[in-house]
Formats: structure tokens, sequence, C-alpha cells
């Protein structure tokens, strides 16, 4: 595991959207470039992951308030959140600076 995980700066690329629904659950819609329109659909834990990205909140700060709220050990919450990082950087919806 990066030990530099907490201190990374994580952005969502400027071209993705964000659709915030009723039933709690957060869709990323990306056009590729051939202009078909990709939804990506994130739901609980994955979900707030992406709005706090979205809201720009410090990476350590995002693993202190979602270990509260889903009653689980930082390093869980870091284990978790890395996961659904590299995900959406694999998904190119994201980037790294």
């Amino acid at each position: 595991m990066n030990a530099n995980f907490e201190n990374e700066t994580v952005k969502i690329n400027k071209n993705i959207k964000i659709k915030r629904s009723s039933g709690d659950t957060v869709s990323l819609i990306a056009y590729s470039n051939f202009g078909e329109k990709e939804e990506f659909v994130f739901t609980d834990f994955n979900a707030d992951v992406v709005l706090l990205l979205y809201r720009r909140v410090e990476l350590n700060m995002i693993i202190k308030n979602l270990s509260k709220k889903y009653f689980l050990t930082k390093t869980d919450t870091r284990r978790y959140m890395k996961m659904t990082i590299n995900t959406l950087e694999q998904w190119n919806l994201i980037s790294r600076i």
C-alpha cells in the first residue's frame, strides 16, 4: 500500500458530470470519444467516496468520516477507499495529481 495515499490529490475529470439521485445513489456520466454516453452508478460507501472526492475533501478526512459512519477501522476504510479510487482511475473518471 502506498504510504503517501492519504496525501495524494485526487480530482474528478472535467468532462464527467455527477448526478445525485434521491435513493442515495450517485451517477457519474461520461461521454466516450465516439460520443456514446456511459453512466456509472454507485451506492452506499462508494457513493459517499465519489461525493466527497467531488467536494474536494482531503483523503485523510474522508477516511476519518467514513470510518465513523460505517463503523469500520481506519485501515479497512483506507483499503476500501483505495479500491474505489483505483477503479475510478482505471475507468478514466478521476486523475491523481
